[in-house]
């Protein structure tokens, strides 16, 4: 397998819980401008590979998974705003969590979320958002040729 088809299968995922989650759009990696929202962002963190016997390494990388809520000038309640960040997030999880999921319909032997940044508010490529990175990181076995 590969970094690309790992980034599927997670897309893949987040593709199927998208309306029970609430957000409406899946980027492939962090956008310049969102179309609409709430949305999501696959972006890969980073990769390294790892000895794993004489006939293959490991793999090991990372992606966040970047949940996104528009903010505009004219919100004046943010609880709600921000209540949409949280949702989408916890449904995330609980996708990710879910045993069926942990192998990425075989992109990988192992997935698990890592990491979690707090609920952040500011200007993100130039686009005014609340959001919260989720990291999700992946083992991958690779044969050696």
């Amino acid at each position: 397998m590969s970094l690309i088809s790992i980034r599927t299968q997670i897309v893949s995922l987040l593709d199927n819980i998208k309306v029970a989650a609430g957000f409406n759009a899946v980027y492939y990696d962090a956008p310049t401008s969102i179309n609409v929202t709430p949305a999501v962002a696959v972006i890969l963190g980073g990769f390294s590979e790892e000895i794993g016997s004489n006939a293959g390494n490991i793999l090991n990388c990372t992606y966040t998974i970047r949940v996104m809520v528009e903010k505009k000038e004219s919100d004046f309640n943010d609880v709600e705003q921000t209540s949409k960040v949280l949702n989408i997030t916890d449904a995330i999880l609980a996708e990710f969590r879910k045993k069926e999921n942990t192998t990425l319909s075989g992109a990988s032997y192992s997935m698990m979320t890592a990491n979690g940044s707090p609920l952040q508010i500011g200007e993100l490529e130039q686009i005014n958002v609340f959001y919260v990175n989720i990291e999700i990181a992946v083992k991958e076995y690779n044969s050696i040729c």
